[in-house]
């Protein structure tokens, strides 16, 4: 899997527009249409186009030493038809050209067929990921 941080997103945190801990943080599923520029993209309006499901906020987050960590998120009932390829954290405004994008990973490709996907984080050194 690749995973990285917006660039945009690791201004966010420097300039304290992101607060781990504080903000409404989301992850989200998305699908292939979506091509990520890591050093440009900076609002989710870029990627929602291309989202399956709701977007579900983070809860239980935590961070120590740069390592920024969560609950593990379920998303329930996702639609038959689409394929998963990557999520999306983004710090959520309630706005789409106001969401700061934070990172994106690459997935397995996943079908949907209306179960229910649980997003199993990384329970080594840098968790989600670290800044």
């Amino acid at each position: 899997m690749a995973q990285a941080l917006y660039g945009l997103g690791r201004d966010g945190f420097a300039n304290a527009a992101i607060n781990w801990t504080s903000d409404t943080i989301n992850v989200a599923l998305v699908g292939a249409g979506y091509t990520a520029n890591m050093a440009t993209d900076q609002w989710w309006s870029t990627p929602a186009a291309n989202v399956i499901g709701v977007p579900v906020a983070l809860t239980s987050k935590s961070s120590a030493l740069g390592v920024c960590n969560a609950a593990n998120v379920t998303f329930a009932a996702i639609s038959t038809g689409s394929t998963i390829t990557q999520i999306v954290i983004y710090k959520s405004t309630g706005v789409a050209g106001t969401s700061l994008l934070i990172a994106r990973e690459d997935v397995t490709s996943t079908p949907t067929n209306g179960g229910t996907i649980t997003l199993t984080w990384d329970s080594g050194a840098n968790k989600i990921f670290q800044l």
